[in-house]
């Protein structure tokens, strides 16, 4: 390479017009600028140091590099060998870390992931901790202990996922814990959990006309006055416990002797009348109806001017939803209903003539221990009188029509009572129940029928004897 003298030389004989001055001054920048070459050339050769030390880097020895496992909200110390006097963390939003000295370090869990605590000694990389973060199992196998006494679960990690397994009664529980799971650990839960057979709840449910009178003969009045028991018309009344004129109450113990009693009692001496018995069966958190009653035709407007039918339903519905809460509470959503066809407010729509309904219901939501029964009362309408006349097809009706053939109904003496009772059972209890209600008989002699009045004949009691 040529020496920038010669080279400024050989300008200055290019330019013989130009002074001396400028001359030189050119000179001194061209070297200027070779300079700066030169020095970058020799940086450039110098670059394949700096990867060295990159390498070096990413391929640290083992001895220097650790593990670290935590939960979330725990803290653990780390100690090295060596000071340091500068850390940095990959990934701040995964832990906090906290210098306690130059060689202590303090690493707090904030959330679930992964991330890396790197220590230098003047620039120098000294220790790499690899650290990953995971919920605490034992407060959440702790707060589902507490919660859900009578269950066992196992719960592990899986990745950055809880495993949970163990055995409960039905999906409204399941529900509960995974939701209590999920607190900890949102949508990251692999559920595992094995459902029983679930609890099933029988509804026994009694439609009464009974004396308005004689209500309280049922013991229904005296559970009103007494503290601690439950009587609500409305949300209102449920809360203050105020109803003297009660449309629902809780008839207390879960013995259904007595109230059968009272209600047999009070049948014999004509102040009381059963119309209906349905018994109903539904799983925990499975809804169930039962409706007796009949249904109208309504002309509905369809495409290209046509009419098409549809039947609507009337007379008395019963809708209820069982959640069975423990071994003998059960959560109970009710929603009676009763609908008559009203002929006095009818419309005329194309030649048909559509009736009105007139209805009267209630939605209410109770908790019950199994055999408790539910009472709810005043659904009827004292303008139910009338539409015996104006509407005789009523009093066919199943268990209002009975309403409306009693004379004392009429004179609105009388009006409807229902009795419900949740009574919780399961698959086994229902094979049991089924056996006692549906005995091994046979048809009786006639000796038997009219000597000894036995209608029946238990053949396993025969044939013991």
């Amino acid at each position: 390479m040529a020496r920038p003298e010669s080279m400024c030389s050989r300008q200055r004989r290019r330019l013989p017009l130009m002074s001396h001055g400028a001359d030189q001054m050119r000179c001194i920048v061209f070297s200027a600028i070779l300079a700066s070459v030169v020095t970058a050339t020799a940086s450039a050769q110098n670059a394949p140091a700096d990867l060295v030390s990159v390498q070096t880097i990413q391929h640290l020895p083992e001895a220097h590099q650790s593990e670290l496992a935590l939960a979330v909200g725990r803290s653990e110390p780390v100690f090295s060998n060596v000071s340091f006097n500068k850390v940095a963390v990959s990934d701040d939003e995964v832990v906090e870390v906290t210098p306690m000295s130059d060689r202590q370090l303090l690493i707090r869990g904030k959330s679930v992931g992964r991330t890396n605590v790197i220590v230098y000694e003047d620039g120098t990389l000294v220790k790499m901790i690899n650290v990953e973060v995971t919920q605490d199992l034992d407060s959440i196998e702790a707060d589902l202990k507490a919660l859900f006494p009578e269950h066992e679960f196992k719960l592990r990690r899986v990745a950055e996922k809880i495993y949970i397994e163990g055995e409960i009664e039905d999906t409204t529980i399941e529900e509960r814990v995974i939701n209590v799971v999920e607190s900890y650990a949102p949508d990251k839960v692999i559920n595992a959990l094995t459902v029983k057979s679930p609890r099933q709840v029988a509804l026994k449910v009694r439609f009464l006309e009974a004396s308005r009178d004689d209500i309280k003969q049922l013991g229904l009045g005296n559970f009103i006055a007494r503290a601690g028991d439950f009587a609500f018309s409305s949300p209102a009344a449920l809360v203050s416990g105020l109803a003297p004129n009660t449309n629902g109450i809780i008839y207390g113990g879960s013995d259904r002797t007595t109230l059968d009693v009272l209600i047999q009692a009070l049948e014999e001496k004509g102040t009381i009348r059963t119309l209906a018995e349905p018994n109903l069966v539904a799983t925990s958190g499975q809804p169930a109806s039962f409706l007796a009653g009949g249904e109208f035709p309504v002309p509905i407007a369809a495409e290209d001017n046509r009419i098409t039918i549809e039947f609507r339903e009337f007379g008395v519905s019963l809708d209820f939803e069982p959640e069975v809460l423990s071994k003998d509470r059960v959560n109970l959503k009710v929603k009676p209903e009763v609908s008559q066809v009203d002929q006095r407010n009818s419309i005329r729509l194309s030649g048909f003539e559509i009736p009105s309904l007139i209805v009267r219901k209630a939605d209410t939501n109770v908790e019950l221990t199994s055999g408790q029964t539910f009472a709810i009362a005043g659904l009827l309408q004292n303008s139910y009188d009338n539409n015996v006349v104006q509407t005789p097809f009523i009093g066919d009706v199943p268990i209002i029509g009975s309403l409306f053939r009693s004379t004392r109904f009429r004179e609105r003496e009388t009006e409807l009572i229902i009795l419900v009772t949740p009574v919780l059972i399961n698959a086994a209890e229902q094979i049991s129940a089924e056996k006692e209600v549906l005995p091994d008989v046979q048809k009786p002699s006639e000796a038997e029928l009219f000597l000894l009045g036995d209608v029946s004949r238990n053949l396993q009691q025969y044939s013991a004897e």
